[in-house]
Parts: structure tokens; sequence; C-alpha cells
């Protein structure tokens, strides 16, 4: 089952330009490493702990990166966090105890 990564940056306190800037770094980082892009999330088919190393991991080495043009990447985020699809609840979908299965005989 793939693990999501869902990274949120903060529009509040960075321009539009500045956030597009590191989401584009972000995202290629995350791509690099293995994750598929869907949205705003990250998925990859690892177990959690191997997933939230990865991104961590990924993450640590852009900031690293940015060091040099004095740059923090944690600034720009608002949320870093991840979930397992499998607690993901569909919400364009009806309820399931609303879901009636008729049985034809």
């Amino acid at each position: 089952m793939p693990y999501v990564i869902a990274i949120n940056l903060s529009y509040e306190h960075h321009t539009q330009d500045q956030c597009a800037a590191i989401w584009e770094l972000i995202s290629q980082a995350m791509l690099s490493a293995g994750f598929q892009r869907d949205g705003r999330l990250f998925m990859v088919n690892l177990p959690e702990k191997d997933a939230t190393t990865l991104a961590r991991r990924t993450l640590d080495q852009l900031a690293s990166d940015l060091h040099s043009r004095n740059q923090n990447i944690y600034d720009y985020l608002t949320r870093f966090y991840g979930y397992d699809v499998a607690h993901t609840t569909n919400l364009l979908l009806p309820p399931l105890d609303s879901i009636e299965v008729e049985e034809n005989t």
C-alpha cells in the first residue's frame, strides 16, 4: 500500500513566486528520490519508516543545498507529514454506510 508525504508551503509568509520556486525544487528532489506526485502529495510504495526516512533525508539534502544561498527550506513549510493511503477517505464518494448492495437471484 502506498505511503503519502504531504507538504504544504507558507504562502502567508512568502510570495507566490518564492513558493513556486521552492515547490519546484521540492518536487524535483522528491521525484528524484523515487516518489510519484499526485497533485500536492508524494507517494511511494515503501513501509512507513522507510518512506518517512527517505522524505526527511530528501528535504534535509535540499536544505543543505539551499544553505549556500542563505535559504532555509524549513522556513517555507507549514506542514510536512506522512500517512498510509489505507487511512484515507475519499470524500468525493458517498459514505460507505449509505451504499446498499442488492443481490439479484
